[in-house]
């Protein structure tokens, strides 16, 4: 091949070169001209009708996942959601109010000290009750029952508590803070607590801020010794809280009596109710209760709880008093019962349901029949309206008025749904427990127990039933003493006395705190992300970049195939120097799709 036939055979190739950089430099022209200064496309350009509505596409789908990013992060705003922080150990212990109630209520032996006036006034009583029950047809059971029932409710409170229930000072037999052996007294560390399910109630608080301190860590612990009262077999007996009073009416209605104490773990100034923490402990263990203290901090922002409420003032039924407590959600439940049964027209109060609050004194329970017996013995009623109170004490304890009121207790349930307190603390508790008392150390053990029975300041406490645990103890240890002797004292003392160990768990704390997790600031941070997204490097961005590697590639291919075909004309015809390439992209030269 000559030089001229080799020069040209190159010159298409030359010519193909030229005409793909200029092809080139034409889509990268058309692709800086056609780009604005925010970097959106014109879709009105000169471009192909597709073109133009995969854009429109494009830009439709960018816009409506904008906007529901957008009203997704207003409705986030709008619910206000928390994140909740879980600290151990980060608040301090703090040891609570400890609330201890007799339970059963009724005391085995108090009956022996009630005087015959008020042993004539309880028969007279009753049996104004049992006579007009047994006119309703009432027999078996639920007249023992609702007999029980209505006297309870039909006697002053103070009544009750003094002739019939276990008192403070003759329940506890010593509470001592430990390891400093600081007796607390009574009337000061223990005060009386007028309770709605109770007749003995009474609130340990330790007064001293050495006591306090001490019972804050876990090297300090509470010792309590209780009397429950309980195998005294003289008179009074209790059964389903039904009183079963030997002499006064009731008859072959014996059963358990006096098996224990409900405790009540609240932080300080809290009325114990159906939402506070408690434990049920019994006669013949040794308890070892460890307590945890959770702080529940709510988030005020989200207006789901109350930060601002002020003290409650609930009833005290022996007194005729109020006495002032921390708000709780029991006491909001207390008030909201009280507005159902008003608005239902009951104008009463079901004993034993929730406390009483101090505004709602007048109001009398629903199973004093005291007016109406007056009325019906004095011939002022018939028989019928006694009858029909009878029926609906009847109906409120075997459920019927419940039932017939599910939609006012679900209302009241609502009205308090988001009044917990914003900040509260609730205490756990952890029992073991062990035999008491022990064969080993037996004697040392009951000696220290009986040593605090028979105290100065004991003696003004005395009832029937604690005399006889002292004599029987004197009797096991005095110098007649024998095995049967001993054996009764142990029976008694594992049926009547009740040991607490109570002291803050290792874990004594736990702080969990809720905060909004997504504000204004977080609202305004995400939308000046999603705009600077779509009016910046945008997805549209994104799509111009890909449109212009496809109109490069797509042009190369073009530009190299125009030049082969060139090549092979130029090559038939021996007049390669006259060939001639050109790139069409689209329908016009200067059109790119």
């Amino acid at each position: 091949m000559t030089a001229d036939a080799l020069n040209s055979s190159r010159r298409p190739r030359s010519c193909c070169d030229k005409s793909w950089r200029s092809a080139r430099r034409s889509v990268l022209s058309q692709a800086a001209t056609e780009s604005t200064a925010h970097g959106l496309s014109r879709t009105v350009g000169d471009r192909h009708w597709v073109v133009r509505m995969l854009w429109l596409l494009a830009f439709l789908v960018v816009v409506s996942v904008l906007l529901k990013l957008l009203v997704d992060a207003v409705n986030r705003l709008a619910s206000q959601p928390v994140s909740t922080a879980v600290s151990p150990n980060l608040e301090k212990f703090a040891f609570p109010d400890i609330h201890i109630c007799s339970y059963p209520m009724i005391s085995a032996s108090y009956s022996a000290t009630m005087s015959e006036a008020e042993l004539n006034y309880t028969n007279w009583k009753i049996n104004r009750i049992m006579n007009v029950l047994h006119l309703a047809n009432i027999t078996g059971e639920e007249l023992v029952r609702l007999a029980a029932q209505i006297f309870v409710g039909s006697v002053p409170y103070s009544f009750l508590s003094r002739n019939m229930g276990m008192r403070m000072e003759q329940t506890i037999i010593g509470a001592t803070v430990m390891p400093v052996t600081h007796n607390l007294v009574l009337d000061v560390d223990i005060i009386k607590l007028s309770h709605y399910k109770f007749l003995n109630c009474f609130t340990i608080r330790p007064k001293t801020s050495t006591a306090q301190r001490l019972l804050s860590y876990v090297a300090g612990h509470l010792d309590i010794t209780l009397f429950a009262d309980a195998t005294y077999n003289k008179t009074l007996k209790l059964g389903n809280d039904t009183i079963d009073v030997r002499g006064l009416g009731f008859i072959n209605y014996e059963l358990l009596i006096g098996s224990g104490f409900r405790i009540y773990f609240t932080e300080r100034g809290r009325y114990p109710d159906e939402y506070s923490t408690s434990v049920a402990v019994s006669p013949g263990f040794h308890h070892q209760i460890s307590l945890s203290m959770r702080v529940n901090s709510l988030a005020k922002d989200k207006k789901q709880c109350v930060s601002d409420k002020p003290l409650e003032s609930i009833y005290d039924a022996e007194t005729g008093k109020g006495n002032k407590y921390n708000y709780s959600l029991g006491t909001c439940y207390a008030k909201s019962l009280s507005r159902m049964f008003h608005e239902l027209g009951l104008n009463c109060y079901i004993a034993g349901y929730s406390p009483i609050m101090y505004s709602d004194r007048n109001v009398t329970c629903c199973n004093n029949l005291t007016s109406l017996l007056d009325a019906y013995y004095s011939s002022s009623i018939p028989l019928k309206s006694v009858l029909q109170a009878i029926h609906f004490i009847q109906k409120l304890y075997n459920g019927s008025v419940v039932r017939e009121m599910v939609d006012s207790v679900s209302k009241m349930e609502s009205n308090c749904q988001f009044s917990r307190p914003c900040e509260e603390r609730i205490y756990e508790p952890s029992v073991t427990f062990v035999l008491f008392p022990l064969r080993q150390g037996l004697r040392t053990e009951l000696t220290n127990i009986f040593k605090q029975l028979t105290e100065d300041r004991q003696k003004t406490y005395f009832v029937p039933g604690r005399e006889w645990m002292v004599n029987l103890f004197s009797s096991a240890y005095g110098p007649s003493s024998t095995t049967e002797s001993e054996k009764e004292l142990v029976d008694a003392a594992s049926e009547n006395i009740v040991r607490l160990h109570i002291h803050a768990g290792e874990l004594s704390s736990t702080l969990l705190k809720q905060d909004i997790s997504y504000n204004f600031e977080d609202l305004t941070a995400g939308v000046g992300g999603l705009m600077g997204l779509f009016m910046g490097g945008s997805v549209l961005t994104l799509l111009e970049l890909i449109e212009l590697f496809a109109c490069l590639i797509l042009g190369r291919q073009l530009t190299a195939r125009n030049a082969a075909n060139s090549e092979g004309d130029s090559t038939v015809t021996g007049h390669a120097g006259n060939a001639e390439v050109q790139l069409e992209i689209g329908s016009d030269q200067n059109t790119v799709f």
